[in-house]
């Protein structure tokens, strides 16, 4: 079983014509999805994605210290990230003027959740890809995991220039990366799925490839945290600039509040249609403001 399982990983994770086919075609859905703010298509996006195999692959090959198959690996998968990053540049160029939906948006601030579905993804993912007999929970898992949205967006970004999107979306996509190949590894260390030459330049890379996964989801968690931190704080500002208007005894009624922070030392915007029972005067408008 453990050879049928590093068979199949093997083979899933070499960069074949059918590998760069369905990624292009799942770069291509999920960036006209992104722009149409549709879920249903990004979901078939990721069903499309061939990127889990590889990522998967890079745990095994870290496992078995097999430099070779590790190289394959993540050639695959730097390909594969390329390909759906220039397709989304290229899509991109076609709606300069888009506005960035709320699809996209939400792919550019990941913060530590992001993180730990990512590790529950590559835990159900290696375990699937290893036991044939659980084949059938690899959709679900690569819905979960989400590998081609963040690639796509990176594109989207870079072609309206809007380079923190992309970066953004950049760190999601690594965080993806990293975490579901240390899962990987763990889940096929509980497998039994080692090294048959068990010599000392061997079992060297075996740890320095642990040691090295470990370092980088530490390293990762940093400006997830930071990330994480900021959407808390900007969150607590809108409760709080929410609760004002509420309070106010001129306000009947919110029909829409938007809060836009994109403009950077220029401050915060805050753009709210209310409903008064009496005509709101510039007197009003400024009692209001000074109160936000």
């Amino acid at each position: 079983e453990r050879m049928q399982a590093y068979v199949r990983i093997r083979r899933n994770a070499r960069p074949t014509r059918d590998f760069y086919m369905l990624i292009s075609l799942s770069a291509m859905i999920a960036a006209f999805g992104l722009l149409l703010d549709s879920g249903a298509i990004i979901i078939g996006a990721m069903l499309v994605a061939p990127l889990m195999s590889p990522i998967v692959g890079t745990g095994m090959a870290l496992v078995l210290g097999d430099l070779h198959f590790l190289r394959m690996a993540m050639s695959t998968v730097l390909k594969g990230a390329l390909i759906a990053i220039l397709v989304g540049v290229l899509i991109g160029l076609l709606r300069l003027d888009h506005p960035l939906t709320p699809e996209i948006l939400g792919r550019t601030q990941p913060g530590l959740l992001d993180l730990g579905v990512a590790v529950f993804s590559g835990l159900a993912g290696a375990y699937a890809l290893s036991h044939s007999d659980a084949a059938g929970a690899l959709p679900g898992v690569a819905i979960a995991a989400a590998l081609a949205p963040p690639l796509s967006v990176v594109g989207l970004g870079i072609a309206n220039g809007n380079m923190r999107a992309a970066l953004g979306a950049l760190l999601l996509f690594v965080t993806n990366i990293i975490t579901i190949s240390l899962a990987g590894m763990i889940v096929f260390t509980l497998l039994g799925i080692h090294p048959l030459n068990l010599q000392a330049e061997i079992k060297k890379r075996v740890r320095r490839g642990i040691t090295g996964m470990i370092f980088l989801v530490v390293l990762i968690t940093i400006p997830l945290g930071i990330i994480m931190n900021g959407i808390i704080s900007h969150s607590r500002e809108d409760q709080a600039i929410e609760m004002v208007l509420e309070e106010s005894p001129l306000i009947e009624e919110i029909i829409s509040l938007e809060i836009d922070r994109s403009r950077g030392e220029e401050g915060l915007f805050i753009s709210a249609t209310i409903r008064t029972e009496v005509p709101l005067t510039q007197e009003n408008q400024n009692s209001l403001k000074t109160l936000l």
